[in-house]
Parts: structure tokens; C-alpha cells; sequence
């Protein structure tokens, strides 16, 4: 057999193999490679970017706390107080029922209006102050915790104002504010729950001093010297103030609990960026927020048991009321969107405002549950803050941060 003879028979036997393969791999795998559209698949990917050579497990389900429906859908719950620029509103008790008090931003004077019933504003005092920054009512609605700027515009003064009812005559029964004016720079206040004390944050030459006093300024007491100088107050409960950092998304904030009469510190939240709380008033649950790469996150901690629930809702604490009576439940304004900023910061500066709509909070479960959504009656939106209840938890009332406008809710039969 010729050398020619010899490679045209293995070329021809080559062949036959390769076709063979090529027809045994069609009726075996042809089968497999249509879809249900009846288009064809590429054979060739056996391993495409869809397809893993093992299976990957999908994650756990979060179980997130229980976002309840809307409480009531009743119409008129919310209710305009008055639109004119108010410093501070609170709701009390008199003869005449219910009513809530503000102070105007715009001149100082005090007015008072019923909440059960649509009856008219009544000034308690026509005593003129200008400037006023903040204010802050004690819980008899008597006394009032007023900050302003002096004339040089470049201080801010404090003001211990009471309603002197004794300066009424008898062609008229509004009252004089009376008061005096605390004598140190103070850069926070707060007030006791039980309305007789108030405690100040004021500049020392040993450094920032925590002091307290009684509700005309009397008695003043050194509780605490610290280091640093941006501190906010709360009043939890006897002896006891929760300090926090001035919050800021760029720096880590803390919250300790200090004994006034034993000066001892307590720490309560670790470093946490953009930090703001608020404590409930038996000091065991705290409201307090975090600033995450420009996401805002809500959080409730439990003093006792050191849990921390994540809330399905993110705001500030400084937009929510403690209940009293119901343990663990709060009240808060909640915005309906955040634009992508950094958290508190922005909205401290008036960068951006916020359309809130009222939450009630569970911080026991970390449930929520949506008591309102603003209507036509406030159709630019309500930016809450200065939130506070009534002493039978029937009302609501808060300021419009916008416009410093005074609101009211109503929580009877919720």
C-alpha cells in the first residue's frame, strides 16, 4: 500500500470520527438547548454571567417592626392655632378646660386659646420683648424659659419670665411677665419635669459648667464641670440630666446621664455620628438618631435590657413628645422624604425643610403607627418641632419650623 494510499484512508477516518461526535452530541443535547419562546440558546455558554456552578442561598428575610395602618381618618383632628410667628407653645389645664399658650416671636406677648371647643385667643400679657430666639414653657404654663438677643445682636440672653397675675386691675385681667434675667452666657437650658428647677449650660474660667437652679434663677448650683463645650440638656427625672453632644453628621456624638447631686457620669450612646436623642421621662427608653453616609436612621434603645431596636421610620427625636401615662410611647413628626444631604446638619442651618406627618412610636416593639397626613389646611407642609401633650394626652401641639406657625391634634378616642 502506496504512502498516499496510506494518509488519504486516515484522513477519511478522521473525518468519519469528528462527524460521528458532532451528530451523537446533537440528538443528545439538542433537546436541552430551546427556551420556552422557542428561540434558541447558545450551545457554547455552558457558563454564562445568569448561571453559578453552585447554587447561592438567598437572604433571610429581614423581619422589620410593624408599620401600622392609619389610627383614625376622622377629618378636623389637626387645627391651626394661629399663624403668626410663635417661640413656644405648651397645652394646660384651667377651669375653662384645655387650652394651649404661646408666646409671639414677634413682640413677647402671651396668648392663650381653648382646644375642645373653637373659641377665641385671649391675651394673657401685652409685656413687649423683641429678639426673641427660643423659649421654653414650664409644665405649670406659668413660667416660661425666654432666649433673645441683647441689642448688640451678638449675645444671647436668658430670661426667667412669670405671669404676674397680681398686676391685673379691674378694667383689665391680663397679666404683666414678670422676671429676671440669669447673670452668666448660657448656650442651653432645660427644664425639670416636676416645673420647679431649671438647669443651664454656661462658660466658666474652669471650663463649660452644668448648673441648676431654682424656676426664678435663685439657689444656683454647680453640677458638673466638663471639658467640652457644645452641650445639650434634658431633664429625665429627679436628680438626673442627660448631656449630649451638639450633633453634627462629620463627628461622632455621646450621651451620658448625670447626677446632679453626685456629679457622677453615666454613659449611655458610644460615639455615634450625627447623634440627637430624646429621653423618655422615666429616663428608660431613648429616641436617638444616626447620620450613615447621608441616610438618617432612627433607633430605640432600652436602658435595661441595652437593646436597640431599628424603627421603620427615620426622623429627629427633637420633632417627637413623650406620653406619661402609656410607657415606652412617643409622638413625632415624620418627613415624608429626605433629600440626600448630610444629617442633622443641613436641617439645623435651614438648608432643607421637611412635609412631616404624625407617627405614634412604640419604643417597646419598635412599631409605628400613622396617625396623620397633613391636608389641604396645611398645604405648604409642617415642619414639627416645640411637640408637647397635654396632661390628659388629648392633645397635641407643636410648631411649623417654616413659618413658626402654632398647631394643634387632637388624640381623643386614638
Amino acid at each position: 500500500m502506496s504512502q498516499r494510499t496510506i494518509i488519504l484512508l486516515f484522513t477519511a477516518l478522521v473525518l468519519l470520527i469528528v462527524t460521528g461526535f458532532v451528530t451523537a452530541w446533537y440528538l443528545l443535547f439538542a433537546g436541552n438547548a430551546s427556551t420556552s419562546g422557542g428561540e434558541t440558546s447558545n450551545p457554547f455558554n455552558f457558563l454564562t454571567l445568569q448561571d453559578s456552578p453552585t447554587p447561592i442561598a438567598e437572604p433571610e428575610e429581614e423581619v422589620e417592626p410593624p408599620i401600622e395602618e392609619p389610627a383614625s381618618t376622622e377629618p378636623n383632628r389637626l387645627r391651626l392655632i394661629t399663624q403668626d410667628p410663635t417661640a413656644a407653645i405648651t397645652a394646660t389645664s384651667t377651669p375653662q378646660g384645655v387650652t394651649a399658650r404661646y408666646i409671639s416671636r414677634s413682640n413677647g406677648h402671651i396668648f392663650e386659646i381653648p382646644l375642645d371647643n373653637e373659641g377665641e385667643a385671649i391675651r394673657l400679657s401685652n409685656t413687649t420683648s423683641f429678639r426673641l430666639q427660643e423659649a421654653d414653657w414650664l409644665p405649670n404654663a406659668n413660667n416660661i424659659v425666654i432666649r433673645f438677643l441683647d441689642e448688640s445682636l451678638e449675645k444671647v440672653d436668658t430670661y426667667l419670665g412669670y405671669l404676674d397675675n397680681t398686676l391685673s386691675t379691674a378694667s383689665s385681667t391680663e397679666s404683666s411677665l414678670s422676671g429676671t434675667y440669669l447673670d452668666m452666657d448660657t448656650s442651653a437650658t432645660a427644664v425639670s419635669r416636676t416645673g420647679n428647677k431649671i438647669a443651664y449650660v454656661a462658660n466658666t474660667p474652669a471650663g463649660t459648667g452644668i448648673y441648676t437652679a431654682n424656676a426664678d434663677g435663685t439657689s444656683k448650683t454647680l453640677a458638673y464641670i466638663s471639658p467640652i463645650k457644645g452641650w445639650l440638656l434634658q431633664w429625665v427625672r429627679g436628680d438626673t440630666l442627660a448631656l449630649t453632644t451638639k450633633p453634627s453628621g462629620t463627628a461622632p456624638g455621646f450621651m451620658y446621664f448625670l447626677g446632679i447631686k453626685s456629679g457622677a457620669l453615666e454613659r449611655i450612646i458610644p460615639g455615634t455620628f450625627g447623634l440627637t436623642t430624646s429621653v423618655s421621662p422615666a429616663g428608660d427608653y431613648i429616641l436617638y438618631s444616626e447620620s450613615v453616609e447621608g441616610e438618617l436612621r432612627t433607633y430605640a434603645y432600652n436602658k435595661s435590657s441595652r437593646k436597640t431596636l431599628l424603627l421603620p421610620i427615620a426622623t429627629l427625636p427633637e420633632k417627637c413628645a413623650w406620653s406619661v401615662v402609656q410607657a415606652g410611647i412617643a409622638y413625632c413628626g415624620v418627613p415624608d422624604a429626605l433629600p440626600d444631604t448630610q444629617y442633622p446638619d443641613a436641617w439645623y442651618m435651614g438648608l432643607v425643610q421637611f412635609r412631616d406627618r404624625l407617627w405614634r412610636i412604640d419604643a417597646t416593639s419598635g412599631g409605628a403607627t400613622l396617625l396623620e397626613i397633613p391636608g389641604p389646611i396645611a398645604e405648604n407642609g409642617i415642619d414639627i418641632v416645640n411637640m408637647s401633650l397635654s396632661k390628659d394626652e388629648k392633645f397635641l401641639v407643636f410648631r411649623n419650623r417654616t413659618d413658626d406657625s402654632a398647631w394643634a391634634y387632637s388624640l381623643s378616642g386614638l
